[in-house]
């Protein structure tokens, strides 16, 4: 009897655990400095946080991003992951423009080219969904992040949230990010 009461309780535990998802700084200050992709460091994790370090108006730079905060998907979608890598080129180039992931798709990474500087050489988001998931999401908000960006900052979604897009305001700079699109998983369940 009390070995099958300590099962319930060790699967309840299991259960809670896979529920919330698990958040964590990613560090980028050396991976976005040079070319190439910078992404969260687990498998299917997704980014609900940009930080910046502080502000220089002089040569604001998006190797001025220096972490993300990565979180776990949520029980129930932990079936495997598809990955795209959505081109951005054209909108990071443009002003009042989205960079957007696919309906079902979540930001996991940025690509961005050889030694350039500029939101416009933010080549790729780097998106993927659970293999599980519907092509569409939950709930979705745009969060304005201008004031929160404008300083060294971390600018979130709200919890239960992943960045799906962002936003390029009238300027180059990384500053200039200017809203998040975030977003939850699907409600319903997989099974």
């Amino acid at each position: 009897m009390g070995i099958c009461i300590a099962f319930k309780v060790l699967a309840a535990l299991v259960f809670v655990a896979g529920v919330e998802p698990y958040c964590r700084d990613v560090d980028w200050s050396v991976s976005f400095k040079r070319a190439g992709l910078s992404e969260c460091d687990r498998l299917g994790d997704m980014i609900a946080s940009l930080c910046r370090s502080p502000v220089d108006r002089s040569a604001d730079h998006i190797d001025r991003l220096d972490r993300v905060r990565c979180c776990s998907i949520p029980f129930p979608w932990q079936e495997g992951y598809d990955y795209v890598q959505e081109n951005w080129r054209e909108s990071m180039n443009t002003d009042s423009t989205w960079s957007l992931c696919k309906p079902g798709y979540f930001l996991t990474g940025l690509y961005r080219s050889v030694y350039k500087l500029y939101l416009s050489d933010i080549e790729e988001g780097r998106c993927t969904r659970p293999r599980n998931h519907p092509a569409k999401y939950g709930h979705c908000n745009d969060v304005d992040i201008s004031d929160c960006f404008e300083k060294f900052n971390c600018c979130s979604c709200t919890e239960g949230r992943f960045i799906v897009g962002l936003y390029r305001g009238n300027c180059k700079d990384l500053r200039c990010l200017d809203k998040l699109r975030c977003c939850t998983l699907a409600a319903e369940s997989p099974h």
